[in-house]
C-alpha cells in the first residue's frame, strides 16, 4: 500500500518536473541569450534527468519491483 503512494506520488512529482523543463526550456530558447552562461542548458537537462528517474523510481514502485 505504501508503495503504491510512493509511487503515484513519484510519477505527479516527474509530471511537474517535466512540464516546468518544458516551460523553462520554451522561455529560455524565446528569449535572446547570447551572452548567456552555457551552463545554464546542462541545468535544464540535468532538470529532464531527474524527471526520468523520479519516472522509472515510480513506475518501478506501483509495478512491485521494491516490495519484499
Amino acid at each position: 500500500m505504501i508503495y503504491t503512494i510512493f509511487g503515484i506520488v513519484l510519477l505527479l512529482l516527474a509530471i511537474w518536473q517535466f512540464i516546468w523543463g518544458v516551460r523553462a526550456f520554451r522561455a529560455y530558447r524565446a528569449a535572446d541569450h547570447k551572452g548567456d552562461n552555457p551552463m545554464r542548458i546542462l541545468g535544464y537537462f540535468y532538470g529532464f534527468f531527474f524527471g526520468v528517474i523520479l519516472l522509472v523510481i515510480g513506475i518501478s514502485l506501483l509495478s512491485g519491483a521494491f516490495a519484499p
